[in-house]
């Protein structure tokens, strides 16, 4: 595989899982939430984790990164896992939590990582 079919993989499934955890969010958010849209909705959240992990190691493959990996790797395996542990957060999360205040810094995070990761590739700061 190429490294811009990697990339994009890596890229539109952050951005669909960026989205599917949006949906969860407004799922959680209401009255009683369905159980088969929620089931839906975590197994695209599982699949679209997969396909983050596989595209970021393919993109470490293709860069031929040796293994000290630096610590940039390290940081976004932690947001991964953080990732993957958010519908759990989400779930949990107090309903005074979901209002607009709160989804706008969700959303101010989520662009910096964003824009740190387009620095990072962009600018060779590795």
């Amino acid at each position: 595989m190429s490294y811009n079919f990697y990339s994009l993989l890596h890229l539109g499934s952050l951005f669909a899982l960026c989205l599917t955890l949006g949906a969860l969010w407004g799922l959680y958010g209401g009255p009683e939430p369905d159980k088969k849209l929620r089931r839906l909705l975590l197994g695209f959240h599982g699949l679209l984790m997969f396909f983050i992990f596989l595209a970021g190691f393919g993109l470490i493959a293709k860069v031929k990164i040796p293994f000290p990996w630096p610590l940039w790797i390290y940081g976004k395996l932690a947001v991964w896992f953080l990732l993957g542990a958010s519908p759990f957060f989400i779930k949990k999360a107090s309903p005074s939590f979901h209002n607009k205040k709160f989804y706008f810094f969700v959303f101010l995070i989520l662009f910096a990582l964003f824009f740190s990761a387009l620095l990072l590739v962009k600018f060779k700061w590795l």
